[in-house]
Formats: C-alpha cells, structure tokens, sequence
C-alpha cells in the first residue's frame, strides 16, 4: 500500500502503520496466462476450513508488521500467513481466505487486510480492534487502486471519474478527493496521489498542530517535488516517488537520501521504521534506511541479504519483507523467512 508498479506492475506501495505506519501492497507484472487446467471457478464461496498447500507460484505479495498476504497466480485467491488473530481462529491455517479474482491487496501492520477483485469491488478483514471501522463501510463504486494507512483508513480511487474515496477512521478530510488520479498511498497522517498528467498531490491532516511550523518541524516538508512521476510510495511520515527515467525522490521526515541514479523502481517503504527499497534496472533489490538512528551496522530486518532476488516485486513490513522472483515463486526474509510453506 502500495504501493506501486507500473503496467501491469500497478499497484499501490502502500505503506501502513498501526496508528502511524503499516505494509505494502506490490503487484509483479504478468506473468505467462495460466494453464487451462487451472482455470478459475465461477464459484466464489470459501471452503470450509482445511489445510491445502499454498500455491507455488504467485502475481502479488503484500506485507505488514505481523501478517503477510499472497495472491495465487493460478486462481486470484487470497492466501495469509504470520502471527495469528484472535477474531479469526483461522488465520495462518493453509488456505484461502478470499475469493478467486482478486487483483490487488494492501495489508496493515495491524493484521488488517483489504482485497481488490477484478471487478473493482473491495473488501476488508482481519483484525477485529481495527479493521471495524473498514469491515462493512467500504464503497459501493468499482476501484481501480486501494491502500490502506494505520489498519483503520483506507483510500482508493473510482473507476468512474477517477477520484480518490477514503473510508474508515480519520476519513473525512480525504472522503472525496477531486481527480484525476491514477495512483493513491496513504500514511495516518497523509494521503497522496499521481495525477493523469504524472504531477503529485499530497492531502496532510494539520489540526494537532498550531501552526504549519510546527508541522514542518514535526514532520518535514510535505510538498511533493515538481515534475512528473509513475511511481509513488508513502509510509512513516514519508513519501518517495520515482520518474519514467527511475529517479527517486523523497520528501517528509527522512534523515538519509535515497540512492542516486536511474532505473530504479518497485519503491518500498518499511512499517514503522525507517528502512525503504527500490529495484535497480537489473531487479536487484537497493535498500536504505532514512535514519542515521538506526545505522548502529546491524542489518535492518525489513531489508533482504544481497544474495537476494532478482525480484519483479517487493514489500516490506517492519521486520521482514517478502519478494516475487522471476519464476514467480515468492522468497521471505526476517520474521518472515521460510514463508509461505
């Protein structure tokens, strides 16, 4: 939540945080269609509860702080695995927990999940102490882009006219935002978004502080940069976003500047700490942290060793991170290695 990747690699980097910050949502570029022996059900009921394998081969990945979700290429089911949920006594049991068509997931550090289908409808799960306030108030409209912030503030953007609709807890100065946008991600405290003409825009909530100084200081400089982008990632009273050419930029409250160069997509920020990615030309994931804080030589736990990847996707939680390689078998790192199994 992203979110985001471009093309058939659309999909929002979206960063979410329990109360600040939590995952990611990545979507890989297509792969090879499915063999016919695999074809989707027009079925889109759940099984009742019972171990199954969890599909080799995936075309998104997205991860929070505690849980990490997969779409399975073959049918567009939903699978999750991580630390399990008290409200759903399912939860990290092998199955799926969505039905086939999905396109698109954003999953909070909080255990809070929503999916996209392909017809553009969203629904939203997980966590019962935060998801309450998404469970059931999602938008009737079709979307084409969803991100989730805090596990308890959802965005997305209309297929109609292209505008961006947030639902959820902290809601209202976002409940309809004026496009067109082609991509959305949001923090607890910021919501941005691309235009149809590749500018930014970034909507912050300002009330706890008593003046735009104050903000500033708090938060750094929300003013996106000038000039046009394809890619926009938002997380931890941060943002990057990268140009057709692959130049990143950042903004907001980093302390450590992003690499330089071209090439460069798939940003990524982690949950709740200060770790982000990109994917270089050759896919090879380059990852930094944006606090000197916490450049002490020990690894961060959201950034994969170097012999990791090629990857055509990537997401970060706050202590692990999961990637799609090449074949689009998925590869886990941290609290997430040897994951999903």
């Amino acid at each position: 939540m992203k979110r985001s990747m471009k093309a058939e690699t659309r999909c929002s980097l979206i960063l979410m945080v329990a109360v600040t910050l939590g995952g990611a949502c990545v979507r890989a570029p297509t792969a090879d269609p499915a063999p016919a022996d695999s074809a989707v059900s027009d079925d889109t009921s759940i099984e009742e509860p019972a171990t199954r394998p969890f599909p080799e081969t995936w075309s998104e990945v997205a991860v929070g702080s505690y849980a990490a979700c997969g779409i399975g290429a073959a049918t567009g089911e939903v699978w999750c695995w991580g630390i399990a949920d008290t409200s759903n006594e399912n939860f990290g049991i092998p199955q799926p927990i969505q039905a086939s068509n999905q396109q698109q997931l954003a999953v909070a550090s909080t255990s809070s999940m929503c999916s996209l289908d392909d017809d553009g409808h969203v629904r939203c799960w997980g966590s019962e102490s935060y998801t309450s306030s998404l469970q059931g108030s999602e938008p009737a409209t079709p979307l084409s882009d969803i991100a989730i912030s805090g596990g308890s503030l959802a965005c997305g953007i209309t297929k109609q006219s292209a505008d961006i609709r947030c639902w959820g807890s902290g809601s209202a100065p976002y409940s309809h935002v004026i496009g067109p946008f082609t991509e959305v991600a949001a923090d607890s405290n910021a919501v941005c978004g691309i235009r149809s003409d590749g500018t930014l825009d970034c909507f912050m909530q300002r009330d706890v502080f008593s003046s735009d100084e104050g903000f500033a200081d708090h938060y750094g400089s929300w003013t996106p940069p000038e000039g046009t982008f394809t890619e926009i990632a938002v997380g931890n009273q941060t943002a990057c976003a990268t140009t057709a050419a692959g130049v990143i930029s950042c903004w907001g409250d980093y302390r450590v500047s992003p690499p330089s160069g071209t090439g460069f997509h798939g940003l990524e920020i982690s949950t709740l700490t200060m770790a982000a990615c990109a994917l270089d030309a050759a896919n090879a994931p380059v990852c930094w942290e944006m606090d000197f804080a916490l450049d002490d030589g020990t690894p961060h736990p959201a950034i994969p060793a170097a012999d990791f990847g090629p990857f055509r996707a990537i997401s970060l939680g706050n202590s692990g991170g999961c990637g799609l390689l090449d074949d689009m078998s998925m590869q886990c790192w941290g609290s997430f290695e040897g994951t999903p199994n």
